[in-house]
């Protein structure tokens, strides 16, 4: 349970990175480290986090936190800004000096990424992968790298991997596809039930805990509760 939080997490956190929504993905970050607090890729974003929102006012402290987490803020700037080329020779700088910088090859993987250079995005990927072979993070980034390219067997041997471990929806959704693509309907159907089941659930234990996300989990008696109610500020539910 608790790595399919991490997986979720971690994926939800990138998507808002992107945005740019600091303070919603430091959130994230923060709830993969109170499982596991030596998550590396929690940490590099933890500290874009910080960097942005300018958390410490003492430039010390920064240098301070930089140096604790071996991040260089640099390569965090270059990225954020989209200056991905940039990012990848900077980081093959640090890989000169230190080839198993797990930040330096984190940070390029998602430049080249970006940069739809998939096929040397999935080479930093496997050198990752050398460090860290049972990151079921950087096993699912591999798989979304093996389906941009296409390479569909092998994405789902990835995902096989991770489901071994935890039902993550993202993981199921994406092994259906992959099986559609090959033309194995009946496997295809069999995983897309399943996420579809497990996404239901979920919605439906989210309603019965906070309030519906969609009309089929709402509860025609109670559902327009909400309209009268009070504002989480004046003492009702978020």
């Amino acid at each position: 349970m608790d790595m399919d939080v991490i997986i979720s997490a971690l994926i939800e956190a990138n998507k808002l990175l992107n945005k740019k929504d600091y303070y919603k993905a430091l959130d994230c970050f923060e709830c993969v480290l109170n499982i596991n607090p030596t998550n590396n890729l929690a940490i590099i974003g933890k500290t874009i986090c910080i960097h942005y929102l300018k958390s410490f006012d003492n430039i010390s402290l920064i240098n301070i936190y930089e140096e604790k987490l071996n991040v260089n803020l640099k390569l965090v700037e270059l990225y954020e800004c989209g200056k991905y080329d940039e990012t990848i020779n900077e980081c093959n700088k640090i890989l000169k000096k230190d080839k198993n910088n797990f930040n330096a090859l984190a940070i390029k993987f998602s430049a080249q990424f970006e940069l739809t250079k998939y096929t040397e995005a999935l080479k930093t990927c496997d050198k990752l992968l050398e460090l860290e072979p049972n990151n079921l993070v950087i096993i699912y980034v591999k798989a979304t790298t093996l389906y941009k390219l296409n390479i569909y067997n092998e994405a789902i041997e990835c995902y096989d991997k991770i489901l071994k471990v935890t039902d993550n929806f993202n993981v199921l959704f994406f092994k259906s596809a992959s099986l559609l693509i090959l033309n194995k309907y009946e496997e295809a159907l069999k995983y897309f039930n399943h996420y579809a089941d497990l996404r239901r659930t979920a919605l439906r234990a989210y309603a019965q805990n906070y309030t519906p996300l969609t009309i089929d989990t709402a509860n025609p008696d109670n559902y327009w509760r909400w309209a009268s109610d009070p504002w989480p500020w004046e003492g009702g539910d978020c």
